[in-house]
């Protein structure tokens, strides 16, 4: 199961919760709060959904050694209180990570980096020691050159075309 996506879009979930209702699988492993769900509110949904089809679920580690997670109990209202604290730290790490990442990318693009998606016009996924793109245009531009049988000097009339036959 995947922590970063909702509940009701979880294969894996779905197949589970199958599991309990046809009394194949009496609970549910997960290692802890982050695999289950990064989600406080979906992580709630979840356990609910789980409980209602008479499952169980264990943590390998719920940050108290593991084990399996109490129902609410209206004389324990702690119970509750240190599942959702829980919850919203595993909420948190997500933040924490996406932020790193986020910022990671913005550096590495501001260096020049390759931080995804399809390389400029002439630049291959390549990149050199600096984890720069290795610039390859000219070896692009003699591709055409040889693909269309044209010249260099050809090559911005034939751009010119195709984008006014675009543009009819």
């Amino acid at each position: 199961m995947s922590g970063t996506v909702s509940i009701d879009q979880r294969e894996g979930f779905a197949r589970v919760l199958a599991a309990l209702e046809a009394r194949e699988a009496d609970g549910v492993v997960c290692l802890d709060w982050t695999r289950f769900s990064r989600y406080f509110i979906e992580q709630e949904r979840g356990i609910q959904m789980i409980w209602e089809r008479g499952g169980d679920l264990f943590l390998v580690d719920n940050g108290n050694g593991g084990g399996r997670v109490l129902p609410n109990d209206p004389d324990d209202p702690d119970r509750k209180f240190l599942r959702g604290l829980m919850g919203l730290l595993a909420e948190r790490d997500r933040d924490v990570l996406t932020s790193r990442v986020r910022k990671g990318l913005r550096h590495k693009a501001a260096q020049g980096g390759y931080t995804g998606g399809i390389p400029r016009y002439g630049f291959s996924r390549v990149t050199d020691a600096s984890g720069r793109f290795v610039n390859e245009r000219e070896e692009a531009e003699q591709r055409v050159i040889d693909l269309l049988g044209v010249t260099r000097l050809a090559i911005p009339g034939l751009i010119f075309e195709i984008e006014a036959t675009a543009a009819d």
